[in-house]
């Protein structure tokens, strides 16, 4: 008898698994016709935006994003809240932000170009001035070392009437 009870043990398994399998088919097609239902009542945004400078493209967002459902009664107030949302996300802030990454790259560029030509233009008017600095340091010790010597020759012209 115990062989039978196994038997019908493994027969009901058996059934509660087939059972199971079919219950689970049953919500996965449920799952599949609400889908496809819903995938009617989708609103999709497709979008290809280029921003140029000149004729060079500065960022180029190519891409689109769905509010799964919007198009139903009840689903519209929330996909209306949702989309300015998601638009601000994939749309307006990685254009704002590729836009000022791009505008501070020139300005960062343009202060350089400034700076390397302000020190071209500021090289001829301080070497001008150095070279006046040296000449005045120049003339400076010239006069010093002539002073000097006046005052040598002075004094050793006082020093030799003093002693005769």
């Amino acid at each position: 008898m115990t062989t039978i009870i196994a038997d019908s043990t493994q027969e009901t398994s058996a059934h509660e698994r087939v059972d199971r399998v079919a219950e689970a088919k049953k919500q996965d097609d449920a799952q599949a016709t609400e889908k496809a239902r819903c995938a009617l009542n989708n609103l999709g945004v497709t979008y290809r935006i280029v921003a140029m400078a000149g004729d060079q493209p500065v960022i180029i967002l190519d891409s689109a994003f769905e509010l799964p459902c919007a198009l139903q009664r009840e689903v519209i107030p929330l996909a209306d809240a949702s989309f300015a949302k998601l638009f601000e996300l994939l749309v307006s802030t990685p254009l704002q932000t590729g836009i000022r990454a791009f505008l501070q790259g020139r300005f960062d560029e343009l202060r350089a170009q400034t700076k390397a030509v302000a020190k071209d233009v500021d090289r001829p008017w301080q070497s001008t001035v150095q070279s006046s600095q040296a000449a005045v340091k120049e003339e400076g010790e010239a006069r010093a070392a002539t002073l000097k010597t006046m005052q040598e020759s002075d004094g050793s012209q006082n020093g030799t009437q003093t002693k005769t």
